[in-house]
């Protein structure tokens, strides 16, 4: 049996937990430092017990792989996910993040890393997503055709449409027959949809 984690790794799975919702990719080692006020050598110690722990793992190389595999802290120490904003389903509009959670654990079992979005708009109807709904985004999965992701276009605004990658330019296409598509040859896709949530009111 793996041993239990400290006081001080937990903090680091909290830190990793939360920046990854909040921005939509993981830390670096250098960033984890400067968020705990540790060295990085101190950090890396951490990261390395964590993964032996089978707490963490790393998803592929490069500076931002880190994944928390712990499912017991990730539903009992942070049973939300982080409410970041609003995303239109209809006009574009800029995120604002927000410090509130939402809980849905007894709800769904979503990856690592997701965060909520409140949708506003209806040019997602036809998909069944109205306004007023929750969104779950997936931050760390590849959009492919057809895909409903969020996606920042060149003025820096963010949209809830389906996605298409048409040669050089990338079609946001919405789910009403009222409502045109979006082009644009540079979109930052954000995350892919794998859940909803609609508040009966």
């Amino acid at each position: 049996m793996p041993r239990p984690l400290t006081s001080k790794q937990r903090d680091l799975l909290a830190t990793i937990w939360r920046f990854t919702g909040e921005r939509g990719y993981p830390p670096t080692l250098a960033e984890l430092a400067e968020e705990l006020g540790l060295t990085a050598s101190t950090v890396q110690g951490h990261v390395d017990r964590l993964i032996k722990k089978g707490a963490l793992t790393r998803d592929g190389e490069g500076r931002r792989t880190l994944r928390i595999t712990d499912d017991e802290f990730l539903r009992d120490k942070h049973p939300g996910m982080p409410l970041c904003g609003r995303v239109a389903a209809g006009h574009p509009l800029e995120p604002v993040e927000q410090a509130e959670m939402v809980e849905v654990k007894d709800l769904l079992r979503v990856p690592p890393g997701c965060f909520v979005l409140e949708v506003t708009g209806e040019s997602m109807i036809e998909a069944g997503i109205l306004d007023g709904d929750f969104v779950i985004i997936d931050p760390n999965r590849q959009p492919h055709n057809g895909d409903i992701v969020v996606a920042v276009t060149d003025d820096e605004e963010a949209t809830l449409k389906e996605f298409y990658h048409e040669g050089n330019v990338i079609r946001l296409q919405p789910r009403n027959p009222h409502m045109e598509a979006i082009y644009a040859e540079n979109v930052d896709v954000r995350g892919v949809l794998v859940g909803l949530l609609r508040n009966r009111r």
